[in-house]
């Protein structure tokens, strides 16, 4: 495109020379050029304006998958508990060892006690006079150590079972105590609807660790399963 509209008569005059049939005068031509550069920079915004919609709809459609990844995994392990990527410790609380388990929730470390040793193998018999172990023999735990605890697959694998389950209960505490504070109030939506989805799910994690100490979760399981 010409940058300035004094080649308008440049433009008519080479159109003689070709015998050309423009019969427009330089006013209308300049009005021509005018319109179509008014169309042109209309043209122009608008891109701009879906562009920056496309944008957002890209962030949107990344915070949603966020957020369904860590929806799916809480109603899986929620509802359909399992032994995976469970990490068992030991460690020495106050003048006791007691197994710890360790997982993932929504994008953060998790740590729940299971038991110590005795506790553990009670719970096993328990379970395995209902049903939900099966062919696992629980020795005495007067003389097994956690060196030969971890040297047996099938108590390894029983006790993640049981962490399983400590952890479905965590949660499901968990959900059920927020649910109720934070959709339990009608001006909730509201609030969120000022809120891009990254900017609450980024304040509900960076927030999370607060309301763990507020609602003392893990402590109260804790004393409960020292009993």
């Amino acid at each position: 495109m010409d940058n300035t509209l004094s080649t308008i008569k440049t433009i008519l005059s080479n159109n003689q020379l070709v015998k050309g049939r423009l019969r427009l005068t330089p006013a209308k031509m300049r009005s021509l050029y005018h319109t179509q550069l008014k169309h042109n920079h209309k043209i122009q915004k608008e891109l701009i304006r879906e562009k920056k919609i496309f944008k957002s709809s890209l962030d949107k459609i990344k915070n949603l998958k966020s957020e369904l990844k860590y929806c799916e995994g809480t109603l899986q392990k929620a509802f359909y508990p399992s032994t995976q990527n469970i990490a068992l410790l030991y460690k020495n609380i106050g003048n006791n060892y007691y197994i710890k388990a360790r997982f993932y929730w929504e994008g953060q470390q998790r740590e729940v006690q299971v038991g110590s040793i005795p506790i553990v193998f009670d719970i096993m018999r328990k379970m395995l006079t209902h049903g939900y172990l099966q062919d696992i023999s629980v020795p005495k735990s007067d003389k097994m150590t956690w060196e030969k605890f971890t040297r047996n697959i099938d108590l390894i694998e029983a006790t993640k079972k049981i962490a399983a389950l400590k952890f479905q209960e965590y949660i499901i505490r968990k959900l059920s105590v927020e649910g109720t504070n934070r959709f339990g109030k009608d001006d909730l939506g509201k609030k969120n609807k000022k809120k891009s989805i990254k900017t609450s799910w980024t304040e509900k994690y960076e927030d999370e660790s607060k309301e763990k100490e507020k609602f003392d979760w893990y402590v109260q399981w804790r004393n409960n399963n020292l009993k």
